[in-house]
């Protein structure tokens, strides 16, 4: 996060790699975007999709249901989508 404001990066994005771990501690003109990268970040980490290092069971954070205005079913629709995205990438490179 730190680096990410050295390098003058726009305030959602400091917020974004800042706080995806815990969104509801992000300033709250910045909790959407939060919430949508903790969500990604979730469901990549759930699909074994790349490597941050970091190998606990990630959680998925109450208070993002709220902010994207979500329901819990609705998680499997995205990471059916984000799977099927990350398949198409893999071909492309492949």
């Amino acid at each position: 996060a730190h680096v990410s404001a050295k390098w003058n990066l726009p305030a959602f994005a400091v917020e974004a790699i800042t706080y995806h771990h815990h969104p509801e501690d992000a300033a709250e003109e910045q909790r959407d975007i939060v919430a949508i990268i903790h969500m990604a970040n979730y469901l990549s980490n759930c699909q074994d999709l790349g490597a941050s290092g970091d190998f606990a069971n990630p959680v998925f954070e109450r208070a993002v249901w709220d902010s994207l205005d979500m329901q819990p079913e609705e998680l499997k629709t995205v990471a059916d989508g984000m799977s099927e995205k990350a398949d198409d990438l893999v071909k492309l490179m492949f």
